[in-house]
C-alpha cells in the first residue's frame, strides 16, 4: 500500500511579518512541521508498522527551506518526500493550495498509485481545516475528516472511528480516499538514530508548477478567491468585574436578572 501524507511548514514563533498583500513572510522566521500534522504522520507510520511493505511519501508546498520538514518526516520513517516550490504559488489560499497539491498527488500517482491521502486537521498559522476536503473534491476521492482511529484497513477499503458530539461513529470508505485526523489521538514517535542518519543524506524531489502541469490562473493570488485585507493584533480591553449582592441565592439570581435586563441581554 502507498500513502501520501500532506504536511506543512509553519512558524515556531508568534513574531511573524506580512508583506503588502497580507501574505506571511516565511523566509526569515524559524519554522517547523505544523503540530497538527504530527498526528497525521504518526497514523500513517502506525499503518506501516502493521504493514511493513507500505510506502509513505511526504508532500509539502512552500519555499525551498520547507524541505527541512520533509527530512524530518524521513527521520520518522517516511520513504520519500516531495517539495512543491515555486514563487508563482505565493499568496495561494486554501483553494489554490489544494489544487496545486492535488496536481502534485496526480503526478506521484502517475509513478506509483496511492491508496490513502492523509492530512492533519488544520494548520496552526491559518487554522481553516479546508485542505483535506478540497483535495478530495479535486481528486474525486471520498473523504472523511477529523477521524480519531483506524479500525481496519485492506487494499479496497478502510474503516475509521469518528467522534460526533456524544457519539462515536464507525465509518467505512472505499479506497483511494482522503482522510484527516484529529489532534491528540496518538503520541508521535521520536526519530530513530537510523532515521536521523537517513534524513541527513536525503534530498527531496522538488517540483515547480510546470512539473505538475498546473494552470497558472488557478494558483497564487490570481487563483485565490479569498484574500487577507488586513492583519493586526486585537486591542487589549481592560477587564472589569463586580460582585452581585444578595442575602441568598434567590436574591442574587433576581439581582442578576435585573442587571441583564438593564443591559438588554434578556
Amino acid at each position: 500500500m502507498n500513502i501520501i501524507v500532506c504536511i506543512k511548514q509553519t512558524p515556531l514563533t508568534d513574531k511573524v511579518e506580512f508583506d503588502s498583500n497580507g501574505n506571511l513572510e516565511r523566509d526569515n522566521i524559524e519554522s517547523g512541521i505544523n503540530p497538527f500534522d504530527e498526528y497525521a504522520l504518526e497514523e500513517a507510520l502506525k499503518i506501516k508498522d502493521n504493514n511493513p511493505e507500505t510506502v509513505i511519501s511526504a508532500l509539502t508546498m512552500g519555499p525551498p527551506n520547507a524541505g527541512e520538514i520533509l527530512r524530518y518526516a524521513i527521520s520518522k520513517g517516511c520513504n520519500d518526500g516531495y517539495l512543491l516550490s515555486d514563487i508563482l504559488l505565493k499568496g495561494s489560499d486554501t483553494l489554490a493550495t489544494s489544487y496545486a497539491l492535488a496536481k502534485a498527488i496526480e503526478k506521484i500517482n502517475s509513478i506509483t498509485k496511492s491508496s490513502l491521502i492523509i492530512c492533519g486537521m488544520g494548520s496552526n498559522d491559518s487554522d481553516t481545516g479546508h485542505i483535506a476536503s478540497q483535495l478530495a473534491v479535486h481528486l474525486n476521492f471520498p473523504n472523511i475528516s477529523l477521524s480519531s482511529k483506524v479500525l481496519s484497513l485492506n487494499e479496497n477499503s478502510i474503516i475509521l472511528e469518528k467522534k460526533g458530539g456524544q457519539n462515536i461513529e464507525k465509518l467505512e470508505m472505499e479506497l483511494p480516499a482522503v482522510i484527516s485526523f484529529e489532534k491528540n489521538i496518538n503520541c508521535p514517535r521520536l526519530a530513530s538514530i537510523k532515521g536521523r542518519l537517513k534524513s541527513g543524506a536525503f534530498k527531496p524531489v522538488i517540483w515547480t508548477i510546470y512539473d505538475i502541469d498546473c494552470e497558472q490562473k488557478k494558483i497564487g493570488i490570481e487563483g485565490s478567491p479569498t484574500f487577507v485585507s488586513e492583519c493586526f493584533s486585537p486591542a487589549k480591553k481592560s477587564k472589569t468585574s463586580s460582585i452581585i449582592a444578595g442575602a441568598n441565592i434567590e436574591e442574587k439570581a433576581e439581582n442578576t436578572a435585573k442587571i441583564l435586563k438593564e443591559l438588554n441581554f434578556i
